[in-house]
Order: C-alpha cells, then structure tokens, then sequence
C-alpha cells in the first residue's frame, strides 16, 4: 500500500499534460498489466483515442475496429450512456451474465488476446466522458479489482482536471457524423435481399443480441427466429453471428452516400464477389 501511495503522489506531481504516464504508473502497478487505453466519448458519437500505452499501441489497428463501430455493444459504453455519475467495474460486472457468448466479448478475445478488462468512466460534462481502460490478458484477482476500485476518486480528480486544462482548450470538432452513417448503414443494412423482418433480425443481431433475447424482443418464438436466422445466413453467405458482425463493419466502410439504400450494394460492388470477405482483420 505504502508503494501505491508513492505512485499516487507522483501523479499529483506531475504536469498536467503527462498526467496519462502517471495512470500508466499507477495502474499498471496495481494491475500488471502494461495495456491501457484513455477514450473521450461525446454523447453518441464513436469515442477518440486521446492516449494509449506504448504497448497498447501494437494493436491500434485493431483498435480502429472499436471506434468505428465495435463500441456500440461494449457494455461499458452501452451502462454509460444511462449512468451521470462516476463508476468503475470489471466487464463482466458490467455485463450481462452470458458475458463468454456476448459478441463484443467475442471480438475483444480474438482481435486483442483480452480476457479481462477494467474501466473507469468519467462523465466531465453534459455530453462528454473519458473512459480509462486496463486490459488483461487473465482474470483480475478480487484483490486486484478492490485495489483499482479503491483509486476511483483519484482517477475521477485527476481525469476531470486534464479535461478541463488539457483537453477542452484544444479540442478539435469531429470531422464527420459518424453516428449518422452508423445508424442510417445499420438501418438500410441487406435491405436490398433480405424481407423486413429478417432485416429487423439482423439489425439485433448485429447488436449482440442472442437468439433467444432476439426472440424476446421481436414477439416471436424461438424456433421462428432460428429459421429466419438460417434464411439470413444463407441470403448473405455467412455461418455465424460473428461473420454477420464482420460482413456488417466491412459494409459500412464502404458507405459514405446515402443514395445508397444498402451499404452490401456498395460492399458487393467494389470488386467483391458475391462471398464477402468476414474477417474484421481485413
């Protein structure tokens, strides 16, 4: 403890600009773990990478999959468009109990190598939060999580003062609505072959949900879902919801007019052949 006390008196002493190095020193002696990652969220729009540890940096094209897309099913990004406080967990407290089958856990696992993540969300003002992230490739111990949560406040303070004199004075306006494309591409998405209520299907899929919350949501029976599951699939030449996820990302990189009805007519007329490429390493 007497260790973590020094390192947090460090962080105070530091500059404000470096204060990102300080979490890193911190943190990463709570956690051994050197991968950390400092997001800003504005309301709806896709987050910015503000900072990232030199060993995080290795997979920022990776990462590029999370802000253009991915973050839209991350629990914590999803518990904190409803949360105006500040709060710390693990993901799988902020998840779900069937976290291991949730498709953003999924994509995290096989794009990153991640098995546990911790973050802190910071709301700084009506429609801004800094997210701080430490990734794992093992489970936190319970002592390692009381630990990180014990250093919420000092996160939240020292967070809340490099938004205020870091980050505002420079901030630079998003060039694009990317929110805009998101949500009109996942609307219009396989419009074009699939029938509406299999496009209704995909549109929940693709958000992670399970077959039978999809079920749930949609009034209807399991086994209906599972064959208009099955139709999709075939429609679209793929075998899984993970493959759906992919096909669904790849598509809206090409959609950029809204002429378009369906983001696949762009996908699948770029060159592509009627079997889409669903690696989102691509």
């Amino acid at each position: 403890m007497h260790d973590i006390q020094k390192l947090v008196s460090k962080l105070f002493d530091l500059q404000i600009d470096r204060y990102p190095e300080g979490f890193f020193d911190l943190l990463s002696y709570i956690s051994d773990s050197p991968h950390q990652v400092l997001l800003r969220f504005h309301g709806e729009r896709p987050p910015v990478v503000i900072w990232s540890s030199e060993e995080t940096k290795s997979i920022e094209g990776d990462l590029s999959w999370y802000t253009r897309g991915l973050y839209l099913i991350d629990p914590f990004y999803l518990t904190s468009l409803e949360s105006v406080e500040d709060w710390c967990s693990t993901i799988h407290e902020a998840s779900l109990p069937n976290l291991q089958s949730n498709e953003y856990y999924a994509q995290l696992s096989r794009s990153f190598g991640v098995f546990d993540e911790f973050g802190y969300q910071i709301p700084v003002d009506s429609t801004n939060w800094l997210h701080l992230s430490v990734c794992t490739h093992s489970r936190f111990s319970k002592k390692v999580v009381d630990k990180l949560k014990a250093q919420l406040p000092i996160v939240s303070s020292c967070l809340k003062k490099y938004w205020d004199e870091v980050l505002v004075p420079h901030q630079s306006p998003y060039q694009s609505d990317n929110r805009k494309i998101l949500t009109v591409g996942l609307e219009r998405f396989g419009s074009s072959i699939l029938t509406e209520r299999e496009c209704e299907a995909v549109k929940l899929f693709i958000k992670g949900y399970s077959t039978k919350e999809a079920a749930e949501a949609l009034n209807i029976s399991s086994q209906t879902l599972v064959v208009h599951r099955r139709n999709i699939y075939d429609k679209l030449s793929i075998n899984s919801q993970g493959q759906l996820f992919a096909l669904f990302f790849n598509a809206l990189l090409c959609f950029q007019d809204e002429k378009f009805e369906d983001p696949l007519q762009i996908y699948w007329g770029q060159g592509r052949s009627s079997k889409p490429r669903h690696s989102l390493l691509n």
